[in-house]
């Protein structure tokens, strides 16, 4: 009979959660909203008037607000400031004669969805979504900004590729050409020289230039980038040139004897490509030769990638000491395969047993704990009956 009762007390608690639950879906606020553009870029000229054409995405018979935020919202205006739905709206600009302060600004045009105040304790809070408009005051002047400067990566032979853009944030015309240096360990090795440009006020520049690597080396460079306008800018950013081969940087120095043990070889690649059915063959040797093989399970490693090789050694036919070990690593890329080879020194010892110390140290924690309880027991007990302990 109890048990008819649990299971009926269960099953009306499971109906009631089923209830609020179904409540809480029916008055949660699931609306979504949206705004379109997110983003446009201008630059500041006096008096200009533009206008730019937003859409919000929201749900039908959704009622939303939009407004300006930002130091310069003022010069803001729009066509509706109400919106039912997915509506369209005009965004209206009109700058000043000048703004004193120069740089980038930023204006947010703000869609807000309207809810009923009082309602918003149960339905959720309302959701506001915001676009943004950067606006470019020019400094007064020769003002010049490197926006971006980057480089690929490459292998030997093959062409890396250097892109920079240039913006001028000044009022002034700007004469530029630019220099990009390149440095090995610290030393020139060459220079890429661009044609003499005009950069016009509030103008960007973008370049490419290409760098052909035939007689260089695998390994590290940097790139410094030069502009003289008057003012030097200069940035430097590292590439890599890569040449066909996987190198060890290291391996599991000391492996305990007894049972099956794993082994661990770290990789790194030094290409620019990605490398297939990357495995290692690896032979120790006693003063006999050669005593044990084993291979670790294939991996692939990506352009630069780093990697763990790993295998399983059975180690308890291994004696105490240190054994030669050599390491063979095989690689294929471009239907090419290709070897690292390397010579280490691996330690094998015996661990020692604890587990007698570990047992005699227990027994004695154990013995002094019950002796303690023992005396304690003895203690209450004769206080309750008013009588005094010997000493």
């Amino acid at each position: 009979m109890v048990f008819k009762k649990r299971r009926l007390y269960s099953k009306r608690n499971f109906l009631l959660i089923f209830i609020i639950f179904s409540i809480l879906a029916l008055t949660l606020n699931i609306s979504s909203l949206g705004l379109t553009p997110a983003k446009k870029e201008i630059n500041f000229n006096p008096n200009l008037e533009t206008t730019f054409n937003y859409k919000s995405l929201a749900d039908e018979n959704q009622e939303v607000y939009v407004y300006a935020e930002g130091d310069l919202a003022k010069y803001v205006s729009f066509s509706k400031n109400t919106l039912n739905g997915s509506e369209p709206f005009n965004v209206t600009i009109k700058f000043p004669e000048s703004i004193e302060t120069p740089g980038r600004h930023r204006i947010f045009i703000v869609a807000e969805e309207k809810i009923d105040e009082e309602l918003a304790a149960t339905i959720g809070t309302r959701i506001i979504v915001k676009g943004v408009i950067y606006i470019d005051i020019p400094y007064p002047g020769k003002y010049l900004e490197i926006l971006s400067f980057s480089s690929g990566d490459a292998n030997v032979g093959e062409p890396v590729k250097f892109e920079l853009s240039l913006a001028n944030r000044g009022t002034e015309d700007l004469t530029v050409e630019p220099v990009i240096n390149i440095f090995s360990d610290d030393k020139k090795i060459e220079s890429l020289s661009f044609k003499e440009r005009i950069i016009k006020s509030q103008e960007t520049l973008d370049l490419k230039k290409m760098l052909d690597t035939a007689d260089y080396k695998a390994g590290k460079y940097t790139a410094s980038l030069v502009v003289d306008y008057g003012d030097v800018l200069k940035n430097d950013i590292e590439f890599k040139i890569g040449n066909f081969s996987v190198e060890i940087v290291n391996y599991t120095e000391k492996i305990s004897i007894g049972g099956i043990r794993k082994f661990d070889i770290g990789i790194k690649s030094n290409w620019n490509n990605k490398i297939d059915f990357v495995h290692a063959e690896i032979s120790i040797f006693n003063d006999s030769g050669n005593f044990f093989d084993f291979k670790t399970f294939p991996v692939s490693l990506g352009p630069w990638e780093s990697k763990n090789l790993e295998g399983y050694i059975e180690v308890n036919n291994f004696s105490k000491g240190t054994y030669d070990m050599g390491i063979i690593l095989y690689y294929y890329g471009n239907e090419v395969k290709s070897s690292t080879v390397r010579l280490v020194k691996v330690k094998f010892f015996e661990e020692k047993d604890y587990t007698l110390l570990i047992l005699i140290i227990s027994g004695i924690i154990i013995f002094i704990i019950v002796v303690f309880l023992i005396f304690y027991v003895r203690k209450r007990f004769f206080i309750k009956h008013g009588k005094k302990t010997k000493r």
